[in-house]
């Protein structure tokens, strides 16, 4: 996440205070402990992928663009550093499923489902890592509903050059709200239906870029079991929209967010995660 003035698209800006779309570093008590980044192993930033959410002990939530592979990928778990020494827990990957109605050329439907190879429950939960509980019902959230972004992506924007640009080396969250779809009519992404199934989403000057794909979107709903609040997925963070028509590459402050909706992919979620299945 990072903050780029429309009037210095070809230069290398940081923003300032925390540089991160005005959004914040999260500290350590903050982390969600189901939070995910993808990267090659052994641990180099410049493989960094994107980012992904833990929604079974064998299962992680992300964008299909993000070209997760089982072959040269691993899964990052519960860290708050990039590609930290700290990062609780590291995972191979068995399988990388895109969802069965994406779409590449235009990214609809734009969510995978990354099977973790031989996890670990208990070596998991012995460092505070737990699933996220999803919220299936983007259709019931209305319009200004408050939602928080995660994700490792850029605190700089280097146009034409991103061998010079960087990833923030610690999470940052960014605080956004549900907008209604017109909003991001401006996305090749469909964003035009009352089901939701796609999210749109914006801040005043808080938004995702490059790295930031994959990660999740979350909002505080009360627990089935206890009724206590507690942040809950409701979609996987997708694209922005570009501040001109076919510009994908350009990153602003408050750009448009389009977040991929799950309560479309729920009977999807549950058969692929078999034994793991929670819902």
């Amino acid at each position: 996440m990072f903050a780029l003035s429309l009037l210095s698209v070809l230069a290398c800006v940081i923003s300032p205070g925390y540089g991160i779309y005005n959004g914040k570093r999260v500290l350590e008590q903050d982390v969600p402990k189901s939070f995910v980044h993808f990267g090659t192993y052994p641990k180099k930033s410049s493989d960094f992928l994107c980012g992904g959410i833990l929604i079974t002990w064998g299962h992680v939530l992300t964008s299909a663009r993000c070209n997760v592979d089982s072959v040269d990928h691993y899964a990052y778990i519960g860290g708050r550093k990039l590609f930290s020494g700290s990062t609780p827990y590291i995972s191979a990957i068995r399988t990388v499923e895109p969802y069965k109605h994406f779409q590449i050329k235009n990214g609809d439907h734009d969510l995978a489902l990354v099977e973790l190879r031989k996890p670990s429950r208990t070596a998991m939960k012995e460092r505070g890592i737990t699933p996220v509980n999803i919220h299936f019902k983007a259709g019931d959230l209305p319009v200004g509903t408050d939602m928080l972004v995660y994700g490792f992506g850029y605190t700089k924007f280097c146009d034409g050059d991103c061998d010079k640009c960087g990833y923030s080396d610690r999470l940052r969250m960014a605080a956004v709200t549900l907008q209604a779809n017109e909003k991001c009519q401006g996305t090749s992404v469909y964003v035009n239906d009352d089901e939701r199934k796609a999210l749109c989403l914006n801040g005043d000057e808080s938004t995702i870029c490059k790295g930031d794909f994959g990660g999740p979107v979350l909002t505080y709903r009360a627990n089935d079991q206890t009724g206590e609040p507690e942040l809950q997925l409701v979609a996987i963070a997708s694209t922005v929209v570009p501040a001109y028509p076919d510009d994908g590459s350009v990153c602003y402050p408050g750009a448009p967010i389009v977040g991929m909706g799950l309560q479309r992919v729920r009977s999807w979620i549950r058969h692929k995660t078999g034994r793991f299945a929670r819902w």
